[in-house]
């Protein structure tokens, strides 16, 4: 049995045009703000981004995303003054600005042990000697030794060709 504790969050910055992750930043904390100023806990030198245009505020399990810029939030296409957070939510910081996803983090704090019984494991197993004849049989018909000379000839040209350039 394990214990799960929701006690962190990690705000991605993303790419807007396929979604992939840029940056990360991980919080304990139940306050964030995002914005232009270095004070900030997520600082960007973007012009589309206020001083402080967004904060990130948990009460008990809730997080709620509160706009505090001039060029407001985006969610799905839409200005939102706030909004519950869930965990995967996309936001915009304004029309042109950058994008993020939010995510709670989870730790466990306790785990119980695996075990199993090693004689229940399937093991993979083979008969050697019907291995060894079907190989045999492939290696004996017409198809094959044909191939194989190929691969002779081939090789022997390559080396032609590597010797040949060596003593250039």
């Amino acid at each position: 049995m394990s214990l799960v504790n929701e006690i962190a969050v990690k705000i991605h910055l993303v790419d807007p045009s396929d979604g992939r992750t840029l940056q990360t930043w991980s919080f304990e904390s139940p306050r964030i703000t995002i914005g232009r100023d270095p004070q900030q806990d997520v600082s960007l030198s973007d012009p589309y981004v206020s001083r402080t245009h967004a904060e990130l505020v948990r009460a008990g399990s809730v997080w709620q995303l509160f706009s505090r810029g001039r060029n407001g939030i985006l969610v799905n296409g839409k200005s939102i003054t706030e909004i519950r957070l869930e965990p995967g939510m996309s936001f915009r910081l304004g029309a042109n600005g950058p994008q993020f996803r939010f995510d709670q983090a989870q730790e466990v704090t306790a785990q119980a042990t695996l075990s199993f019984d090693p004689e229940s494991i399937i093991v993979l197993s083979f008969d050697r000697e019907a291995v060894q004849d079907e190989a045999e049989n492939v290696a004996s018909t017409d198809y094959f030794q044909k191939l194989n000379e190929k691969a002779k000839e081939l090789r022997a040209r390559r080396q032609g060709r590597q010797a040949s350039s060596g003593s250039s």
